[in-house]
This record gives C-alpha cells, structure tokens and sequence, in this order.
C-alpha cells in the first residue's frame, strides 16, 4: 500500500476511500455467512440472513445490495477522476485511488451477479435457468453480460490511450464501455427485484429497495451528461436537452407505475441526494464540482399526467408522460440551467433542442413504461391485453426513436471565423480582449467563453460583448503554470477553438504556445482539448469499436431477455411472498 501511494502520489487518506469499502463489504460478507442452526452452509446462511433482515429473497437482497453499493463507489470514483483530469492534466499511472475505486465498481455488477447465482443455488431457488446444482436467475445473468462488458472496458482504456495518446474525453469508446455498463447495470438492479417478485407495498422494506432502484437508475443514466456536468462538452449543446428528457422519461415514468402517487418527485429527490453527496465528495478534495440538472419538473409532469389520465392504461400514460416531460418538464430544466449550469439553455437551442427533445421523451417514456411494469409485476397484465406483436413493435419503435435521437447531434464541423486577439496580463492571469472576423460570428452561440483548465481548477469566462464583433473576458483567466487556455465558440454542429496560452509538453513533444496578441483561425477545438492524442495503429480503432458495438448489442439483448423471462416465468421467492402480500 505504501509503493501504490507513494507512486500515484496520493495520501494515505485517498487511499482508505478504496480500501474502507472493501474491509465493510467483507465484514459484512463474514457475519452473514455464519452458520445457524438448520443452515446447511455458509451461502445458505447468508442467504437466510438477509432474508430475516429484509424480508426479501435472500439472493436478491444480496445482489441488489452488493451492485448498488459497488456502483456507488464507481460514481464516487468516476466525478473524482473526471474532475482531476480538468483540474490537473493527465495521470502518470494506471491505478490512481480514482481509477480502483471505478474499477471495484465495475467489479462489483460482476460480483452482483455471482451473489445471485451462489445464494439462488444454496436455497434451491427454483429457476427456469439450470446448469447442474447451480440455480440461475434471469437477471443475473444481465448483470454477468452487463458487468462483464463494462470490465472489459478498464483494458480496453489502457490499450486505446498507449495506442492514440491520453485523451480527456468522456466520450471515447473504452470510456463509453464503461460508462455505460454502470448506467445500464442500474437497471438490471432493478429487474432483480422484480424477478424475485418484490412488490413495492408501502411500508415494506421492498418499497424502500424500489425507492433506491429508481433513484440510482436515474442516477445512472445522467452519468453520460457528465461533461456538461463539468462545463467542458466536447460535442454538441443539443445532446444536454436530449440526454436529460431521455434519462427522465424512463425512469420516471417507470417508477409512478411502480410505486404509485408521488414516485417520480421522490426519484427525483433520491437523484438529488445522490449527486448532491457526490458534489461535495468532490468539492470536499479542492476539485471542481459537477453541476447537475434537478428532474423535479419532470418529476411534476408525471405526476400530473397520472392524475389525469391514470396509470391504469399503461401505453396511454406512456405517451402522455412522454408529452408532460418534453413540455413542462423541457422547461423547467430550462430555467435550471440559468440558476445552475455552466452553460445555459438559450434560445439558439430552439426549435431543435425542442423537438428532438420531445422525439427522446416520447421514446423512452414508452421504454420507462415496460420497465415499470415489469417492476410492479402488471407486465403479465399488459402481456395478456396487448398481442406480443404490438408490444414488440412499439419497444422496438421506441428504441430506434431514441437511438435517432442521440445519433443526429453526433456531427461536429470547424468555423470559418478569425480572431484577433490582445492580451492583458496581471500576474499570472489575463484578461483577453478579442474581435472576430466576420463580425457576427458569434450571434446565436451556444456558448462563446474562455477557458483555462489543468492548472489548478477550472475557470470560465463569459466573453462581453463591447461593439460589433468586439468582446472581452469578464474576469481573468490563468496563464502560469500547467495550465492551458484558449477561446471556445460553439453554434450548432460548428464547434472551435483558439488558443490562449499553453505550457510546453515534452512528454508528448508538444511546443508551447505563448500568450501573446496574435491573429489567429478558429480550429476544431477536440485538436486542442485533447492535444495529447495522436494517431496510431487503425487495427486499435477497429477492435475497440467492434467491441463496444458487439457489447452494446449483447446488453440490448440480455436485457430483453431478461424481461421477457420475467414476465414468463421468474424464480419463486421462499417464504417471504405471503408476507408481502398481506402488507400489500
């Protein structure tokens, strides 16, 4: 331990963040897995344990418990690495605190699924999923394909970055593997329980474990809005919009149909919890602090639809969910984002922003209504009033819906803009005085802004308008030092950049580029946010995307696998579902 610290450079204190979880979790493992008396083994012990504990299938309580705690861990570490690359550059290691606390995480979806398998095996659960002793329940295998993929994604990372440099992306495809696997795996999470037949009866501790479910899948699902979180998106401003309805609609709407009146505003108070615990986590080490949008005027608009309309027709109140979320809620994080958020909605977002908006909320909406009710167990309800037919081609539908909608914002194109540019220095910052050719160049920008970032913290600089093509930073920007600045200007696809300041870098052979008054064009500004990638072998590009399209399609699959064989025939809980059911 004291060679991992001394090499990643990082105290004793960042390191018994990883360590911590690890002693509790086996500590936790180790008293539950004391025999009692008719206890034929430890995992049955185990098992039983939790049982009594939650009154709950002892393997779902075991899965649910060891994904959801891991995938906490994973966030915890996934907002501190992201935030120590905008504030302090590249790492000079593999394993730094951040990157074990992912990797654990990841990790642990895979363990989530052992778990399952393991205890389902010690008390015979019966299971449509065989092989010999071993008892297998339909979402543990999701988990096993899920958690798998998202591990696979750590190597992946390390070959892509010795391959083509140390990007600073969120968005690479090893990052997106990963990513993704812990946003998808909130959901598998949640199938656990309804495979067991956990019903959310209030006041039952499997309402409690539901509430969790669907505060961490919405949890989950933001994770990809990160580098809006942050103030340094890469891609277009219209995916913000997009990312936030899609993530919304599924699972607030799945959740009112799970769990009854008031689900969607508590998720969304779960979800507020969750990131906000997460903020000052990271704020707590001097690092920058995501941002993050709110959900409660979605949260509102379900609620409404499902006083209106009911819950009671399920594809009615999807599409009216859908309607509620991509309006009232549209606007409400809206307005957020001028309270809250680095870069503010605007009306150069319409009516784009609005209808692609509207074509994600829709979409998954329908999607967040299978979820729920397989969650709530009115699935077999929906499967005996809708022909499998139907119910294929709307999920489908849906699906190719909300794919369109992320695939459309994915372009990115340079602007034909100069700029010249004066520099006033005072001290180690500079105010930046610019003008633009042609002059209105900058009229309708999602955002026009100067940047310094890797040097300490994060700083952003609105750009004031002073005349015609004529702006100024309102405050000073850093210019000593590691850090790197420059000016970022983004309309529609067109996204540029021009520099600033930046530090030589010998490790990649980088010049420096000083900060100086220079006229200069606008260039693609990924050339300049990730100036440590570089080309390399194309056979690494082909096998790392083959790879995240194969395993995307794997969790596609799994995960309707999965709820269809919920929905046909699922594990009997032991003991526990007469008692849930006189709760109810």
């Amino acid at each position: 331990m004291f060679v991992l610290a001394h090499i990643a450079g990082t105290g004793w204190d960042d390191w018994a963040i990883v360590l911590g979880p690890v002693l509790i979790f086996a500590g936790i493992a180790a008293v539950l897995m004391r025999p009692r008396r008719g206890d034929r083994s430890p995992l049955e012990a185990a098992a039983n344990g939790l049982e009594r504990i939650t009154r709950v299938p002892g393997w779902a309580a075991g899965a649910f418990g060891t994904g959801s705690g891991g995938l906490l861990l994973a966030m915890l570490g996934f907002y501190w690495d992201v935030a120590w690359h905008i504030d302090q550059g590249r790492d000079k290691q593999l394993f730094t605190p951040p990157h074990l606390l992912i990797l654990l995480g990841l990790a642990s979806i895979l363990l989530a699924s052992g778990v399952a398998i393991a205890l389902a095996s010690a008390t015979r659960t019966e299971t449509r999923l065989r092989f010999r002793s071993l008892r297998i329940p339909w979402s543990a295998v999701a988990l096993g394909v899920i958690g798998g993929g998202a591990v696979m994604g750590f190597p992946l990372d390390d070959m892509w970055h010795r391959a083509y440099g140390i990007d600073v992306t969120m968005w690479g495809p090893t990052h997106l593997i990963m990513i993704g696997g812990a946003s998808v795996a909130t959901v598998a999470l949640w199938l656990v329980l309804a495979e067991a037949k956990v019903r959310p009866a209030r006041g039952t501790v499997g309402f409690y474990m539901h509430s969790v479910a669907a505060a961490g899948a919405l949890t989950g699902l933001s994770a990809l809005q990160g580098e809006f979180d942050f103030g340094v998106p890469q891609f277009q401003l219209l995916y913000h919009p997009v990312l936030i309805m899609a993530a919304a609609a599924i699972v607030l709407t799945a959740a009112r149909i799970a769990l009854g009146r008031g689900a969607a505003i508590r998720a969304a108070l779960g979800f507020i919890a969750l990131r906000g615990l997460v903020a000052l986590f990271v704020a707590g080490f001097g690092y920058t602090m995501p941002h993050f949008p709110l959900y409660l005027a979605p949260a509102i608009a379900v609620e409404v639809v499902a006083l209106l309309v009911g819950t009671e027709r399920i594809g009615r109140f999807a599409v009216w969910a859908g309607v509620g979320i991509a309006t009232f809620g549209f606007a409400g994080e809206w307005a957020w984002t001028h309270v809250w958020a680095r870069h503010p909605w605007t009306s150069s977002l319409l009516p784009e922003g609005l209808w692609m908006g509207a074509l994600a909320a829709l979409a998954a909406a329908i999607l967040g209504a299978a979820l729920g009710a397989i969650a709530s167990g009115r699935a077999v309800e929906v499967h005996q009033l809708a022909s499998r037919r139907t119910v294929a081609v709307a999920l489908i539908g849906a699906t190719l819906a909300l794919g369109t909608a992320l695939a459309l914002p994915i372009k990115r194109t340079p602007s034909d803009v100069t700029a010249t540019m004066k520099i006033e220095s005072v001290g180690g910052l500079a105010f930046v005085d610019l003008k633009l050719s042609p002059p209105d160049a900058a009229v309708g920008a999602h955002w026009f802004e100067a940047m310094a970032w890797q040097g300490g913290d994060l700083q952003i600089s609105k750009l004031e308008r002073l005349g015609p093509g004529h702006y100024r930073t309102a405050t000073p920007v850093r210019i000593a030092g590691n850090a790197k600045a420059l000016v970022r200007f983004a309309r529609g696809a067109e996204m540029s950049a021009v520099p600033i300041r930046f530090p030589a870098d010998p490790e990649i052979g980088a010049p420096a580029i000083p900060a100086v008054d220079r006229t200069a064009r606008f260039e693609r500004d990924t050339k300049l946010l990730m100036r440590e990638a570089h080309l390399g072998n194309p056979l690494t590009a082909r096998i790392v995307f083959a790879t995240l399209a194969a395993i995307v399609v794997a969790w596609l699959i799994v995960l309707t696998l999965t709820g269809w064989g919920i929905v046909t025939g699922s594990p009997r809980p032991r003991r526990v579902e007469a008692t849930l059911d006189a709760a109810a």
